[in-house]
């Protein structure tokens, strides 16, 4: 029989690298890591996870099939805490992704191509900058129009 020794340190460090889902790159764990404490982060790992899962983004429903030994009701305010906490902000999260992608993968000479896109989603007018990468659009920022339909230049 083997016995094994690992201190509190050890066993949080384990469960926290088998939490890290797969669909997050390197980057976006180590950035989240920094920001985050280690029970915001774990949570965060259990949310992507689910959400992977469930491909619902529903309150009641993430809440129903979080894994934590506590009743409905707590784990749902306990995610509604989580998703107002100071920590997880478009600067302190999305701009330092964004800042990331920007200084690894362009260099200072390349011509990039910025889109200005405005769309309707349901009752949302949404004014959105995005980066050109691959044939692909991602959003640099974004911003809800006070009214319907198209924006002006100055806008």
């Amino acid at each position: 029989m083997v016995l094994s020794f690992e201190s509190k340190k050890d066993r949080q460090a384990t469960s926290i690298a088998s939490l890290s889902p797969k669909m997050l790159p390197k980057f976006y764990q180590t950035h989240l890591r920094s920001i985050l404490n280690v029970n915001q982060y774990i949570l965060l790992n259990l949310l992507v996870k689910l959400l992977q899962e469930q491909k619902q983004v529903l309150l009641e429903r993430l809440a129903a099939n979080l894994p934590l030994p506590v009743k409905f009701e707590s784990r749902r305010r306990l995610l509604q805490r989580f998703l107002i906490c100071p920590e997880l902000t478009i600067p302190t999260v999305w701009f330092a992704i964004i800042n990331y992608l920007l200084e690894s993968y362009f260099s200072k000479n390349k011509k990039l191509s910025i889109v200005v896109d405005r769309t309707q989603w349901r009752e949302m007018n949404l004014l959105m900058i995005s980066l050109i990468w691959n044939s692909r659009a991602i959003p640099l920022n974004w911003y809800f129009l006070s009214h319907k339909g198209n924006s002006s230049f100055t806008e």
